[in-house]
């Protein structure tokens, strides 16, 4: 179960008395599968979210993935970066080149109506404990044999305090 406090995630483990503080933290690091991409990101996320939409669905293989959003400036390649696709109008999805791990998803930053966020797949972080969900995006879109429990939120569409309303509303303008 996850305890969410200001700036912070709390891990409590039911067979064990042990509470861990899970998403304050200075640095964390990740790669892809194979290495060849690594990187840092400094300060606290903005954002920590499961997401269920297809186009997510169809960029990593699975019904379900968590991205974890920090401002661009925050996060730093090291040796390599991803390579780059537009998936679907105004979103950038990056990938090893090399063994085809999904890392990113970003905007087309003439869509950005607030400040600028890469969104890193939370599995690919050295510790993938580091930042739990704390709520799920595009509930709806998941396959029907797909079902999600616990004490986070699941909305069928766009979160609600999220900038993905504004993101939209940029695209309908197009």
């Amino acid at each position: 179960m996850c305890l969410a406090a200001k700036n912070a995630c709390f891990k409590l483990d039911p067979s064990d008395t042990q509470i861990r503080v899970l998403t304050k933290m200075a640095e964390a690091s990740g790669r892809c599968a194979c290495g060849h991409i690594k990187y840092k990101v400094t300060g606290e996320p903005t954002w920590v979210a499961g997401c269920c939409c297809r186009d997510c669905a169809r960029a990593t293989g699975t019904p379900y993935i968590v991205w974890v959003g920090f401002p661009v400036a925050a996060v730093k390649f090291q040796e390599a970066e991803p390579t780059l696709t537009e998936t679907s109008e105004g979103v950038r999805r990056g990938f090893c080149g090399k063994c085809g791990a999904a890392l990113t998803y970003g905007r087309d930053p003439k869509y950005d109506v607030v400040d600028p966020l890469v969104y890193i797949a939370a599995t690919s972080f050295d510790d993938p404990d580091l930042f739990p969900p704390t709520e799920v995006v595009w509930y709806a879109q998941r396959p029907d044999w797909f079902e999600l429990a616990g004490p986070i939120p699941l909305h069928d569409g766009v979160s609600p305090g999220q900038s993905d309303r504004a993101y939209i509303s940029a695209l309908k303008r197009q």
